[in-house]
């Protein structure tokens, strides 16, 4: 009877201790749910912090009823200007060459130099243009030394030197302190000015060269903007301005 007793005692304990039991392996589980969960979040996170560093979100485009930052580029003309334009050129594209020589000289004259525009050269070299980078390298680094415009138009003028990649032999780059150019073409820091560049191209939607972003200027930022792809005849451009100086 005794054997007995103990027998049914046994059998009647055994589901509580196997509801303990799977109280114990739930518990695990939601512990184990709740970390994947966790992960998963964080590894999403670190997804949207490439995907904006390398520009795949449509999120991170820039549109017209934002400011765009005017810090970086290579600026002439009057911080006081009322007009900014901002330009995105390929040195080594054919219509960047054709404002810059024929269009740029009118613009400056009647524009900048009177205060009223001030203009903001940024880079943009395509792919498809085996030594622009390089040539943007070299006309940054030409800015350090004051002397951005006329290795600008150096580099236009003299282009079957640059296609060459002979940078040597361009004279206003020749005319620069070659030390100081070459520290200065070794710094990695101005490679990431040229990618800044292209990122804020891309946030822009540009997708050309050259392409200009023309609007107010307010406290070295450029807003109320508008695009124009291509090179513009300067009397297309006269008329922008003229408008957004009558307007303002």
């Amino acid at each position: 009877m005794k054997r007995l007793a103990l027998a049914v005692a046994a059998t009647l304990a055994l589901p509580f201790s196997v509801q303990a039991n799977d109280g114990q392996r739930i518990a695990q589980l939601e512990q184990q749910v709740s970390m994947l969960i966790n992960r998963v979040s964080q590894l999403q996170k670190n997804q949207t912090v490439i995907a904006k560093e390398i520009g795949l979100l449509e999120g991170e485009r820039i549109t017209t009823d934002e400011a765009v930052p005017l810090q970086g580029a290579v600026l002439e003309g009057s911080e006081s200007a009322k007009i900014a334009i901002m330009e995105f050129t390929d040195i080594q594209c054919p219509y960047c060459k054709k404002f810059s020589l024929e269009t740029y000289p009118k613009l400056k004259k009647d524009f900048i130099d009177t205060d009223k525009v001030i203009f903001a050269n940024r880079q943009n070299p395509l792919s498809i243009h085996e030594q622009a980078t390089e040539a943007s390298a070299h006309l940054i680094c030409a800015n350090q030394q004051g002397k951005f415009a006329q290795v600008k138009e150096a580099l236009f003028t003299e282009s079957d030197l640059v296609k060459q990649e002979k940078w040597q032999e361009i004279g206003a780059i020749k005319s620069l302190d070659q030390d100081s150019l070459s520290a200065c073409l070794d710094n990695e820091k101005i490679y990431q000015q040229i990618a800044l560049d292209k990122k804020l191209a891309k946030a822009l939607g540009i997708t050309k060269t050259p392409t200009f972003v023309i609007g107010l200027h307010n406290k070295g930022k450029l807003e109320s903007w508008k695009k124009l792809e291509g090179a513009p005849k300067y009397e297309d451009l006269r008329e922008i301005i003229d408008r957004l100086i009558e307007k303002n």
